[in-house]
């Protein structure tokens, strides 16, 4: 039995807030970790004066299946720096688990975790390059990266693994200067990417324009077939990168 774990968040999101847009469309986890969530440079400081509940394996198994979830989501400030959390929700062995990280940390914690995590949500910016993040991108399942941006370029990474792109300003206060740093973000990543921002949250077909999957709000709905674990646009058959 692993030592009790603590979080300040344990509360059923949609896969779509994380935000996680490829994977598992219409998904519920249960998010467990800090109060705000991943940070992009791992501050464990945030949490410091707020309450805190202690965590357990049964707990973590009996509040997926009363709420009837499909998974776990760990969002701590950074969850390379959390022991005794994740070996909490190894022995919990989740039937999914995600991980939203900004990729700095341990890397013996991240071996332990790599073959147990689904899906990662990678949080990168260019000025905290994350030691880990392209270890994430080669190693994961399937990976998708939330860049925060300033005036500095895009980082440095090898793109060609990641499912998708989204834009958000480092600094919510900085937000008003979003348009502008998108424009650039969008000229330094790959054309073939597929990029999300605040303007772009629906996934259209690449082939024809044709609308997949339509999100508002956290929520989303799938306009395209889906057979044998893939997801067809109906209009071209195209077949689509989800992972379900």
């Amino acid at each position: 039995m692993s030592e009790t774990a603590w979080a300040v968040t344990v509360v059923p999101q949609n896969i779509e807030r994380l935000p996680l847009f490829h994977w598992r469309p219409g998904a519920r986890m249960l998010a467990i970790g800090s109060r705000d969530g991943a940070d992009f440079v791992g501050d464990q400081t945030v949490d410091r004066n707020t309450f805190k509940r202690p965590l357990t394996s049964s707990l973590i198994r009996e509040a997926v299946t009363k709420q009837k979830l499909d998974g776990v989501t760990l969002v701590w400030s950074s969850t390379l720096r959390e022991p005794s959390g994740v070996a909490v929700i190894v022995e919990a062995n989740p039937a999914a688990l995600v991980v939203a990280t900004p990729g700095c940390g341990d890397a013996d914690l991240l071996a332990t975790l790599l073959p147990h995590v689904d899906a990662w949500l990678l949080l990168v910016t260019a000025q905290h390059q994350a030691a880990l993040a392209q270890r994430i991108l080669d190693a994961g399942r399937h990976v998708e990266v939330l860049i925060g941006l300033t005036d500095e370029s895009v980082p440095v990474l090898d793109w060609s693994r990641a499912a998708a792109i989204h834009l958000c300003a480092r600094r919510p206060a900085e937000s008003d200067r979003l348009d502008q740093w998108m424009v650039g973000a969008r000229q330094s990543l790959p054309a073939t990417a597929a990029i999300y921002d605040d303007h772009h949250q629906h996934t259209d077909c690449r082939a024809c324009g044709e609308r997949l999957v339509w999100r508002h709000s956290g929520r989303s709905r799938i306009d395209a077939d889906v057979s044998n674990q893939a997801l067809r646009c109906r209009a071209c058959s195209a077949e689509q990168a989800f992972h379900f």
